[in-house]
């Protein structure tokens, strides 16, 4: 089972590994690649990042001997340049939830689900199509 503290880069690694992604910017974005990103959409036209964990659910009865099993909330952002891009936005879409859904670990509670809220659009970037999609992990803590 994947550690809290590791989820964040675990996700990244998984989307980053995706055949789809290859040579494009993936970023596990701890509130500092803001440069990164803007940077990639003014050169590829494109960018992935994960995002700091949203949120985290103790699990029913899954604490003890100094662990805590949550289902935590994660978030990964899609942005693009439309002037620029290379890749369809929802086939990025499709792409991401393939790489998290797709990880196969031998535990059945070891593996990403998307959130009954998949996806939302941000429209707060003028001259960027932004995505957000949603997805819930069980991790110890």
């Amino acid at each position: 089972m994947v550690l809290f503290k590791d989820l964040q880069t675990h996700a990244t690694a998984l989307i980053a590994a995706h055949a789809f992604f290859t040579g494009q910017t993936v970023l596990e974005d701890r509130g500092n690649k803001e440069k990164e990103i803007e940077e990639a959409l003014r050169t590829i036209g494109q960018a992935v990042a994960v995002p700091l964990i949203l949120d985290g659910v103790t699990s029913t009865g899954a604490q003890g001997g100094g662990t805590a099993i949550l289902d935590c909330g994660l978030a990964v952002l899609l942005k693009q340049n439309p002037k620029k891009a290379s890749l369809d936005i929802y086939e990025m879409m499709v792409a991401v939830k393939a790489a998290l859904l797709g990880y196969n670990s031998r535990n059945p509670n070891d593996v990403y689900r998307m959130s009954d809220k998949a996806f939302i659009v941000d429209d707060t970037d003028p001259g960027a199509i932004t995505y957000h999609l949603f997805f819930d992990k069980r991790v110890a803590f």
